[in-house]
């Protein structure tokens, strides 16, 4: 038996899982986490992403012309939400919502992460501020 291929695979067994972890980026690496330079976007959501290792959500936003372009933004995993009893419910396609964002830092002009989110019933979920029920 050839002993080079179960060393091989023991190798790799080690070192793919810690690739992993260099994998994940900060909020910062992606974003302009800056509350001067938060962009406000309001429209109809369209589409929600309850996926790890982050959710995604997506909304339609009307421009001064009357054209329409799709905003996505990203957010934290599903189980964050969860641990402050926060569902994917919460998110209902078709419902006008408001979104405060951090922009991309690569410039793409329709992909944010979602800071803060205003319902049009008054609701509010604060992602970036201890619990997200804490409205400012």
């Amino acid at each position: 038996m050839n002993i080079k291929l179960p060393i091989t695979l023991l190798i790799l067994g080690f070192l793919l899982p810690g690739a992993a972890l260099f994998a994940h980026h900060s909020l910062s690496a992606e974003f302009v986490a800056d509350d001067a330079r938060l962009v406000t976007v309001k429209g109809v959501l369209s589409k929600v992403d309850w996926v790890n290792p982050h959710i995604y959500f997506y909304v339609d936003v009307k421009d001064a012309s009357g054209k329409s372009e799709t905003w996505a933004f990203e957010n934290f995993p599903p189980s964050w939400w969860r641990r402050y009893g926060l569902s994917r419910d919460l998110l209902k396609i078709g419902e006008q919502i408001t979104v405060e964002a951090y922009p991309a830092r690569d410039g793409t002009k329709t992909l944010a992460w979602a800071k803060i989110i205003h319902f049009a019933d008054g609701r509010t979920v604060a992602t970036m501020m201890g619990d997200p029920k804490d409205v400012r």
